[in-house]
């Protein structure tokens, strides 16, 4: 389990370097807004499709966490910057192949220099980010993935590009904002955000 962001120690992933225990809890916040008319009638406006929020609560970690999680909060959410947080239960890197071109955060068109053992909805790590394959293309040997929404490059030409594999139970949502956080001594509860609807 881990949380990235471009605002936080050069984009190097905080890491929980034990797994605490996770609960999560799920809906979609809406933006309506109600006004009322001189005459008395309401108007509603809907500015969006919803925005997905997240409810997690995660406890029985160490304080070394507590603390790198304390600065990461205060790193991103003063600013307001948008973040990944990626959890698996264990999971493992294999290395698949090699990048041809730099990746921008964002960029979707990935030419890698071998397909082999790369499927649809594999789940990939480039540089810091993950992401999930949505197209492999071998006409000009290339993925297609997000990669993030931040601005800069994510990996260079030459870095290896790794999946993840096994039977694991993945969550990884990309571009959110903490929208309320509380850290405690021994567990912490948080409210996350997409930045864009989905």
């Amino acid at each position: 389990m881990y949380f990235v962001s471009s605002a936080y120690n050069s984009s190097t992933p905080l890491v929980a370097e034990v797994m605490p225990d996770v609960g999560i809890t799920n809906n979609r916040q809406f933006s309506n807004k109600v006004s009322e008319a001189v005459g008395g009638e309401l108007h509603s406006f809907n500015p969006h499709t919803g925005k997905k929020v997240w409810n997690m609560t995660l406890s029985n970690f160490s304080s070394t966490f507590k603390g790198n999680l304390e600065s990461f909060r205060d790193a991103v959410n003063f600013t307001r910057d948008s973040f990944t947080f990626y959890d698996s239960l264990n999971p493992t890197l294999t290395s698949r192949t090699t990048i041809d071109e730099d990746v921008d955060f964002g960029e979707t068109h990935i030419v890698v220099s071998s397909l082999t053992n790369l499927a649809v909805k594999d789940i990939i790590r480039i540089g810091n980010c993950d992401g999930v394959i949505t197209v492999v293309n071998g006409g000009d040997t290339s993925i297609t993935v997000n990669v993030g929404s931040q601005g800069g490059i994510v990996a260079s030409d030459g870095e290896t590009l790794y999946e993840h594999t096994g039977s694991n139970t993945v969550r990884f949502v990309s571009g959110l904002q903490f929208q309320e956080i509380s850290i405690g001594r021994y567990s912490t509860s948080f409210v996350l955000k997409e930045v864009v609807p989905s």
